[in-house]
């Protein structure tokens, strides 16, 4: 499981809500869409129910999260995963795609994608 913290650079606040797209560039330099699960979080309490994401209001140099949870090893065909050479990142609702160099590392299928959550906690409030 890996956070990855988005933050808000322009001078204006902005709304996200939802889950990032992910896309993958191999060390090959091939672009892939990875096998993605989308990750709801559940309520606290009995009985629990799951949570649909919320509205996330940004100022300016405000931040939210998301997680990301891979394997390390493909099990189904007993070898390593694929190494990833970045990560390519759409917040819900953009145009522009933001670079994570390495990104995960590697890449095993399916990949879970947790949506946006405020602040750097990625516990869903």
């Amino acid at each position: 499981m890996r956070a990855f913290v988005l933050t808000n650079v322009s001078s204006t606040a902005c709304a996200v809500q939802g889950w990032p797209a992910v896309k993958l560039v191999l060390q090959s330099g091939q672009v892939i869409s990875p096998s993605v699960r989308l990750f709801h979080y559940d309520s606290s309490g009995a009985p629990n129910h799951v949570l649909q994401p919320r509205a996330i209001t940004l100022q300016p140099r405000s931040v939210a999260t998301f997680l990301l949870f891979d394997q390390d090893w493909n099990y189904k065909a007993n070898k390593a995963c694929a190494r990833i050479r970045a990560m390519l990142v759409t917040p819900p609702g953009a145009d522009t795609r933001l670079v994570v160099p390495k990104g995960l590392g590697q890449y095993c299928a399916p990949l879970n994608v947790g949506p946006l959550v405020p602040g750097l906690s990625p516990r869903y409030p």
